[in-house]
């Protein structure tokens, strides 16, 4: 099952843009007017009034509150992207809606909401079935609240023991980047695991090799 990275911006913010487009953002979901600025920056699809795919009519999106909602969804043209949002994915599991259908893309936002997708993977997608490849990308700022703390719990307990290779890629911004490749390299230690600082649009290739390179 081909997965693919999408980012929304709630406000147009041109280094959220670059970080977005070098760690492999598919498209952009843009404020109206703020297609052509992001095309500028780099290849990429847009989403938005004034983009490529325009809500309502190239792509849909629904909110998911009960079963009833659930079977709206799956009303949709199957042959266009469907955007599912819920407030607890535990009412409404993901893997319902994947196996009933394709292009799906799953709004996420928190720590908690990307657990959930792990046990999409353990459920659905068994290691016994399945080669399993993760990939994360991101600047490395990561605000308090614990959430470095719940991410070394959840490789180390959850997904490095069932991962071919999960690859973690520290994109630098314009004002740098956060500690989270660091902290991550002093916590969690795996063969399975491989970490890349991304310094600039020509590392990206070098960062592609490091994760490739393991051969597993």
């Amino acid at each position: 099952m081909a997965k693919r990275l999408w980012v929304e911006l709630k406000r147009w913010n041109k280094d959220l843009v670059t970080a977005a487009l070098e760690a492999g953002a598919e498209a952009l979901k843009l404020p109206r007017g703020k297609s052509g600025s992001a095309k500028a920056l780099g290849i990429v699809t847009t989403i938005g009034p004034d983009g490529d795919l325009r809500p309502g009519q190239d792509l849909f999106e629904v909110s998911i509150r009960s079963k009833r909602d659930e079977q709206k969804a799956l009303a949709f043209p199957s042959d266009r992207p469907l955007v599912v949002r819920t407030e607890d994915w535990k009412v409404i599991p993901l893997e319902n809606l994947v196996s009933a259908r394709k292009n799906i893309i799953a709004a996420v936002s928190s720590a908690q909401e990307a657990k959930l997708a792990l046990e999409v993977i353990e459920k659905r997608y068994s290691p016994q079935d399945y080669n399993i490849y993760a990939f994360h990308f991101s600047d490395g700022d990561n605000w308090g609240g614990g959430d470095d703390e719940k991410c070394f719990a959840l490789l180390r307990e959850r997904l490095l023991p069932v991962a071919n290779l999960f690859g973690y890629g520290q994109v630098e911004s314009r004002y740098g980047s956060g500690q989270f490749l660091h902290a991550l390299e002093r916590n969690v230690q795996a063969e399975n695991l491989v970490l890349s600082q991304i310094e600039d649009r020509d590392a990206i290739l070098r960062s592609i090799k490091d994760f490739l390179g393991k051969g597993r």
